[in-house]
């Protein structure tokens, strides 16, 4: 399905205050999709130091998707709402 004005107007009001996922279910796209979709609109942050993923985290990664939110991951791994987002997408 094709991105309309309206959807960019409220990824871009969403973007910040809620995690992707959410907003990802509020426009009823898949997380990837939006993600992406930020990525073209300028509205991700560009990240010049990124620390590679331990094997310890991807596995508590692993064991804690789907029962805590992405924010709480990132709380307990040190690391941005992206990065586990964009982790969980990688695998």
């Amino acid at each position: 399905m094709p991105w309309t004005a309206k959807d960019d107007a409220v990824l871009r009001k969403m973007r910040g205050t809620m995690e992707y996922q959410k907003i990802a279910d509020h426009l009823g796209r898949s997380l990837r999709a939006v993600m992406k979709r930020a990525q073209v609109l300028g509205l991700t942050k560009e990240h010049p130091i990124r620390r590679d993923w331990t094997e310890s985290e991807e596995k508590q990664l692993r064991k804690l998707y789907g029962k805590i939110s992405p924010a709480e991951i990132a709380q307990r791994l040190n690391r941005s709402v992206g990065a586990v987002e964009q982790q969980i997408l990688m695998h």
